[in-house]
């Protein structure tokens, strides 16, 4: 299924040829009555060559609703750009094919409407200038079939629907497998009913009495009934118009711009986004008008709100901060209009959502100035995983264009170029005096869990790093003592003290500190609470005074454990504990328990 819709300047015929096309007159409200000119979308419908309803949509033509057209166009399989054969390309022909270039609609064909008005050498040098000015908008090369008609008098009114026809047989089926959403663009009560919203359905299918979520807020409605081309329907597939009788949810908490969706994972909902930009040059105009810091509004589906405009240190990227949060897509097109006026100054899509830190924009640049070119092909999580350098994911399928080569883990991906340099990070941390533990490599790293695991686990598996005790060291030191003559001098103090060992406040030596951790990783030393360090030789010869002829099971006092040891109690206590640490006994009440 597919929706068109018309573009082109005010009153070079639109809403006059979709009432010829579908025999409905698409103009709702009074005033678009009253002025004879559309002000607002209109929507009518026609049945295709094969049974199938082609949803219509008439977007206004005047400079004043350029929103209202980019609110129009931003669903639409093809677009009919009408051009009135009496007055010519004009400045929203200009305007009207630049947003339909802007939001990348798949088809577009010439029409020149009021052939009957004008000679047949008129329509054949005005066809050729229509052709040239779109061409320099779309694309030289770019397929842009056009036909004349006449609206008032039918004329090649049937040979353009065949043309619709065949133009949208050259287009893919929409998918049908993905997440159905709706753009808002009417709202309404209707008496019985309650709240009734319309809109073009896309991504994928909706049914009636499903749930969707309501974004900006989150909140979740239920779809009551549907309708499509004036049908109560059970199933919509995209892409159609319908209109939805919604559950939950009243009239004034749903606005134009609004998304209804069945997977909000599938969108962003921020204020603060960042986008890639190319600013409107035209033939008429040659100076680039979007500036940094600068306020305009921002169009995109439906949504058109006040934001401010940031350039980034790569000109072709901006920072936009809109008035409030709006729910948007990766990659997804939007324009860039000048506040209060109607010229466009850029257009651009969505590269990423929410608030970000100078250096976190810094990379994000990083990653696009590597791979811009290739960045548009790209899914989300495609992104992500170059950006980050890592992501899980049971569903992720690699582009074949995919810029860099990636290890698979299970659900884990890395790309190899990140491995590398984790690993060599992980060796440099490591190759310091006395190794690294996990809880250092974790905070230097800062790696999600999962992540971390398998970085160890490969550099362990390759041969990188081995475990030594509780701390990471590099293989080739893995056999050997590594410590400087500070921890030496350490080292025979603490033998020299025998079963008093060395308490930390007590030495004034400069690093002292570092050198007796460094010595508790080689195993050299062991950390008592309290800042007292034993040689390991002393400290396992305590530990075996305490459990001599105690099986598991077995039970003793502190009293016991000083008159065994010979120790002091602030020696005694700290050395039961770190026995108690290390699963040799446990505490009950008054007594340890030997554990094993």
């Amino acid at each position: 299924m597919h929706v068109i819709g018309t573009a082109g300047h005010v009153d070079h015929g639109k809403t006059l040829l979709i009432e010829a096309l579908t025999g409905i007159n698409a103009d709702r409200l009074p005033e678009e009555k009253r002025r004879g000119m559309t002000i607002d979308l209109g929507f009518a419908y026609f049945t295709g060559g094969k049974g199938e309803p082609v949803g219509v949509i008439d977007v206004p033509g005047h400079e004043r609703f350029i929103r209202n057209m980019v609110a129009g166009a931003w669903s639409l399989s093809c677009a009919l750009l009408l051009v009135a054969a009496d007055d010519g390309w004009m400045s929203q022909s200009r305007d009207h094919a630049l947003v339909l270039e802007a939001l990348r609609v798949p088809r577009v064909i010439l029409v020149i409407t009021k052939m009957d008005l004008v000679s047949e050498e008129r329509l054949r040098s005005l066809s050729e200038e229509i052709r040239t000015r779109a061409e320099a908008i779309f694309g030289v090369g770019a397929s842009l079939p056009s036909i004349a008609v006449s609206a008032k008098t039918g004329e090649n009114i049937e040979e353009l629907k065949i043309l619709i026809e065949k133009t949208l047989g050259e287009i893919p089926e929409p998918r049908k497998d993905g997440a159905a959403f709706i753009y808002v663009d009417r709202v309404f009560n209707m008496k019985g009913a309650g709240t009734v919203v319309t809109g073009s359905l896309s991504g994928g299918v909706l049914e009636a009495d499903g749930e969707l979520f309501l974004l900006p807020d989150s909140g979740k409605v239920r779809v009551r009934s549907i309708q499509s081309s004036n049908s109560v329907i059970t199933r919509a597939f995209p892409v159609s118009r319908v209109a939805l009788n919604l559950q939950a949810v009243k009239k004034d908490e749903v606005n134009r711009g609004a998304l209804l969706t069945a997977r909000k994972e599938s969108f962003w909902c921020e204020q603060e986004y960042l986008i890639h930009v190319s600013p409107v040059v035209t033939e008429d105009r040659h100076e680039e008008l979007l500036k940094t810091h600068m306020e305009l509004e921002i169009s995109f589906g439906t949504v058109n709100s006040l934001a401010r405009f940031y350039r980034q240190e790569q000109p072709e990227y901006g920072r936009v901060i809109l008035e409030e949060k709006a729910a948007a897509s990766w990659n997804q097109p939007c324009v860039l209009i000048r506040h209060g006026g109607s010229a466009i100054l850029a257009k651009g899509y969505f590269i990423w959502a929410g608030e970000t830190s100078r250096e976190e924009r810094k990379e994000l640049l990083r990653v696009l100035k590597a791979y811009g070119s290739v960045v548009p092909s790209l899914s989300l999580e495609e992104f992500r995983l170059l950006y980050r350098g890592f992501l899980e994911s049971d569903n992720l399928v690699l582009s074949p264009g995919f810029p860099a080569a990636v290890i698979r883990s299970g659900p884990l991906h890395l790309l190899e170029d990140f491995l590398a340099e984790c690993r060599r990070k992980l060796l440099a941390l490591t190759g310091k005096a006395g190794g690294a533990t996990r809880a250092e490599i974790a905070g230097h790293l800062s790696l999600p869990r999962k992540i971390l695991d398998y970085v160890v686990t490969r550099t362990l598996e390759d041969g990188g790093i081995r475990e030594k005790g509780s701390v990471y060291v590099p293989q080739e030191e893995a056999g050997r003592q590594d410590t400087t003559k500070t921890g030496e001098t350490l080292l025979a103090m603490a033998k020299q003290s025998g079963a008093n060992g060395i308490e930390l406040k007590y030495l004034a030596m400069p690093g002292a500190q570092k050198e007796l951790r460094n010595l508790v990783r080689l195993g050299l030393l062991v950390a008592l609470e309290d800042g007292i360090y034993y040689p390991r030789e002393m400290y396992d010869s305590l530990s075996a005074l305490v459990l001599d002829g105690y099986s598991k099971g077995g039970r003793f006092t502190i009293p016991q454990a000083k008159a065994r040891t010979g120790l002091a109690r602030k020696y005694v206590i700290p050395l039961l504990n770190k026995m108690e640490e290390e699963g040799r006994v446990k505490r009950d009440g008054n007594e340890r328990v030997v554990s094993g």
